[in-house]
């Protein structure tokens, strides 16, 4: 059974370039199937409803579909564009470390540079070469 937010998703993979894509962005042109985008978490064909009626623009899977965690999927990857291209979070405490503006001057997704046995989401760099491993939390807390 797909959950309700897995078929109203608002952003696709744009199969042209690869990047992610908001529903805002498709002309009217390249409604349903004709916006080329597929899912990030299934890889399967999107479909662009464009809010017609009163209703909310969104992408939507084929009826057939049966992929679970889309949402998620998408909110993850673009959190990590984010990060990419602004290079700043919040970090918030962590034992004894306090809450603080993290500046980086490089950013790494889902590499396994550091350990072996761990893949953070995403390691920024600061200026002074520490490496900060970043876990984007969704339903469970990250463990130490």
């Amino acid at each position: 059974m797909i959950k309700p937010n897995d078929d109203h998703l608002p952003y696709a993979i744009d199969d042209a370039s690869g990047n992610l894509i908001s529903i805002k962005d498709i002309p009217s042109e390249k409604r349903g199937l004709a916006c080329r985008c597929h899912c990030a978490k299934c890889n399967g064909p999107l479909v662009a409803k464009l809010g017609y009626g009163g209703k909310s623009p969104h992408f939507a899977h084929q009826k057939d579909s049966d992929c679970q965690g889309a949402y998620i999927t998408f909110l993850h990857l673009l959190s990590e564009d984010i990060l990419m291209e602004e290079k700043v979070v919040m970090a918030p405490e962590y034992k004894t470390i306090p809450a603080r503006r993290l500046v980086f001057s490089q950013v790494e997704v889902e590499q396994r540079n550091d350990r072996p046995d761990l893949q953070p989401d995403i390691v920024g760099i600061t200026e002074d070469g520490l490496r900060w491993h970043i876990e984007i939390k969704n339903t469970s807390k990250v463990n130490d």
